[in-house]
């Protein structure tokens, strides 16, 4: 899948690919749709300054996330101050998002998740040239 969003990195890429496994922080849901406060805007642009924001509360679109993954990443940390800038609903949905994008990622778990207490979801396992690495 061709997100659009990869040229972002295209100064790194080579060196992100090139690592045996790229780490990144997520600062920031991947909330479609989702505007300070949970409301929804149908069919809101990319880059649209309500849905999608930067500081002091993030969104971003997320084409966002698969972009992460052709730029080499396997993994990232949604775990930062800025995990809940669109509440429950954005980290669900930005869980929602880097499943659909097939990038790992640790550091927090769906609300349904929550609710059964399935603590096998606070990990993640990377296989790579013959070492297993566990990110907690």
């Amino acid at each position: 899948m061709h997100s659009g969003h990869a040229s972002l990195w295209n100064g790194v890429t080579d060196l992100i690919r090139a690592a045996d496994v790229s780490y990144a922080n997520h600062e920031g849901p991947t909330a479609e749709g989702i505007a300070p406060g949970g409301r929804y805007i149908p069919n809101a642009p990319v880059y649209d300054g309500l849905a999608y924001t930067g500081y002091p509360t993030f969104n971003y679109h997320p084409s966002l996330d698969s972009a992460l993954l052709e730029a080499g990443f396997q993994i990232v940390s949604t775990s930062n101050n800025h995990a809940m800038d669109r509440g429950v609903i954005g980290a669900d949905k930005t869980i929602a998002s880097l499943k659909r994008a097939g990038l790992q990622f640790i550091g927090t778990r769906s609300s349904a998740e929550s609710e059964q207490g399935r603590a096998s979801t606070w990990h993640a396992i990377i296989d790579k040239n013959g070492f297993r690495l566990a990110w907690i």
